[in-house]
């Protein structure tokens, strides 16, 4: 987040993250001055009553980071992926604008998020459902994780294939006129 917004180093007192996303582990990490994680691990409930990463999660993440930092490509095109898959979900109607590399796109109300995942991953395309009570109703949605590795003949049967059950389900942006 801080290189996102071009922070430079010490304009951010405390940084928080999760190992489930982009190492795929469990657990996460808190970081900052010595005494602001102190007082956090003497006082934070949550850290009162939860356990220490085992050393697999810990070694798997550290391979991880140990990777990026060997292959930077994978980030560049990791954002070359959001941006080519944002546009082709812009041209066909949908108002997204992801700030990461998950795609929220709204489910209207009226329909079950689950079926519309079903029916996604009927069509090849792994999308999970975000609904109430994650979410306001009015809020549910899918999300899309996008990943690196993903070439364009992928994202463009994803593209498609959204397209074709959006359509189906009646939530595509040209019948409704919604995003």
């Amino acid at each position: 987040t801080a290189e996102h917004f071009g922070l430079g180093p010490g304009a951010v007192e405390l940084t928080m993250g999760t190992f489930s996303k982009v190492f795929a582990g469990t657990g996460g990490f808190v970081a900052g001055s010595r005494d602001l994680v102190d007082t956090l691990r003497f006082f934070a409930r949550s850290y009162m009553f939860s356990a220490a990463l085992a050393p697999s999660v810990v070694a798997a993440v550290l391979a991880g980071i140990d990777f990026l930092a060997a292959h930077p490509e994978r980030v560049a095109r990791l954002h070359d992926n959001v941006g080519y898959f944002v546009r082709g979900l812009r041209a066909m109607g949908f108002a997204v604008d992801p700030q990461t590399a998950i795609i929220p796109l709204l489910v209207p109300q009226r329909l079950a998020v689950a079926d519309v995942v079903a029916a996604l991953h009927r069509e090849g395309v792994f999308v999970n459902g975000v609904e109430f009570p994650a979410v306001p109703r009015d809020q549910q949605r899918l999300r899309i994780s996008m990943m690196a590795t993903l070439t364009r003949d992928h994202l463009d049967h994803a593209l498609d294939r959204i397209d074709v059950v959006a359509r189906r389900f009646g939530f595509h942006p040209e019948q409704e006129g919604i995003a």
